[in-house]
């Protein structure tokens, strides 16, 4: 270790109150952004991976039908299609879907529904939608029944076994009716969905709705996580891979594209936080930069002395400069050990919503719950900026050295 190093060592540690002062700032800054911006990271992870359940990361469908969602442009349901899809090995599940409405009715009232055409055990494996399931058991390849949504049951002021007709138009105007014995009851997070949903195996509303062979779209669950906000490059490369191979009879969106309105929440959603760490970085610069100010000033006499015994100016700022790093690198070892752990708990124990902010959190169609995620590059951030801030703040000491006269300094 450089003399120098060792001065800077000691010289941190002589005055003990202003070195605590300065690390503890430094942490605070660095643990509070780094769980804020965890928080609001996962919130939209949280997000963007219910949207993807819900829609697909990419969904193929008709040239036409997200439009209008017409339950006359529909796509054929080809093994050919499947086989080339099955054939990319960014493809885990592909899920196919009909989706149509419906009139719910029993023996006492009658309720508008959104009917959705399942194949149950690839629902199981993607939406987990089995989960959901609060009474009665979740649909299999056997099934003659219908699952339907905790809010409709309650509506129709009905129970497993029951009876639910489902009545309406299929494909092409043809009429669509039946009645199917409900299996089971799921409570949804979607407030719409839960008063309205209805599920039944793909082949019997295909059956009920006309649509022999025909599907609204096909989900694609590929390999690849979420972003919060951000589509990742390797599905946009992957989504126009599939474009120029289906040609333009296949509309082929991401699922960003589907949810537009969501994902211009999570962006405001994420400039409001990075105007929050900001100004929580600007209290903490005005307090590093007033600690080295006081140092500074404290130590006048001090560097007139070093000074004026031989040591050059240049040596005396890379004096201060290392004493600041070591202020920085003690600030941030400490603040990493304990933000890093918080995260992960939080991760594994989401932080869960009561009142007014859980009833907002289902009306995204979300559970009240607001997880962490423990992303490298936000805590990567916070070094960053907690060094610039260092390095900017060393202006006023360097500034004091430079204009240095010896024989004022050592007045005092």
């Amino acid at each position: 270790m450089s003399l120098i190093a060792k001065m800077a060592w000691r010289n941190v540690w002589r005055n003990r109150r202003r070195t605590i002062i300065s690390v503890a700032s430094i942490c605070m800054a660095v643990i509070l952004s780094v769980f804020m911006r965890s928080l609001q990271k996962g919130g939209q992870y949280n997000m963007a991976k219910v949207t993807i359940e819900q829609m697909g990361h990419i969904q193929l469908h008709k040239e036409g039908y997200w439009k209008d969602k017409s339950i006359n442009e529909l796509m054929p349901q080809s093994e050919e299609q499947e086989k080339k899809l099955k054939a990319y090995q960014e493809v885990r599940q592909i899920i196919p879907r009909l989706d149509a409405f419906a009139l719910s009715v029993s023996e006492k009232t009658t309720q508008a529904s959104f009917v959705t055409g399942i194949e149950p055990e690839k629902e199981r494996n993607f939406t987990e939608l089995d989960e959901r399931i609060v009474e009665g058991k979740f649909l299999d390849s056997n099934s003659q029944g219908v699952m339907i949504a905790q809010g409709l049951a309650d509506y129709l002021q009905m129970g497993i076994g029951d009876t639910l007709v489902l009545w309406g138009s299929g494909y092409h105007a043809q009429q669509a009716a039946g009645k199917y014995p409900i299996e089971g009851i799921l409570k949804l997070s979607n407030p719409e969905l839960n008063r309205m949903a209805v599920y039944l195996p793909l082949e019997q509303a295909q059956e009920l709705f006309s649509a022999y062979g025909l599907v609204s779209a096909y989900l694609l669950d590929l390999d690849v996580k979420p972003q919060g906000l951000k589509v990742s490059k390797d599905l946009l490369t992957f989504q126009e891979h599939l474009k120029s191979s289906f040609g333009a009879d296949v509309e082929v969106m991401n699922w960003a594209e589907l949810a537009p309105d969501m994902v211009q929440s999570l962006e405001f959603d994420d400039i409001g936080g990075i105007v929050m760490v900001g100004i929580l970085y600007i209290i903490i610069a005005f307090g590093i930069y007033g600690t080295l100010m006081m140092m500074t000033m404290e130590r006048g006499k001090e560097f007139g002395v070093l000074v004026g015994v031989g040591m050059s100016k240049w040596k005396l700022a890379e004096l201060v400069t290392i004493e600041s790093l070591i202020l920085a690198v003690l600030g941030l070892g400490i603040s990493l050990a304990v933000s890093i752990p918080l995260v992960h708990h939080f991760f594994v124990n989401p932080i869960e919503l009561t009142g007014e902010a859980a009833k907002q959190m289902e009306l995204m169609g979300m559970d009240p719950l607001i997880p962490t995620i423990l992303d490298f590059g936000v805590v990567l951030i916070q070094v960053i900026i907690i060094f610039t801030i260092v390095m900017l703040s060393l202006s006023y000491p360097f500034y004091k050295i430079v204009q240095l006269r010896v024989a004022e300094a050592l007045k005092g």
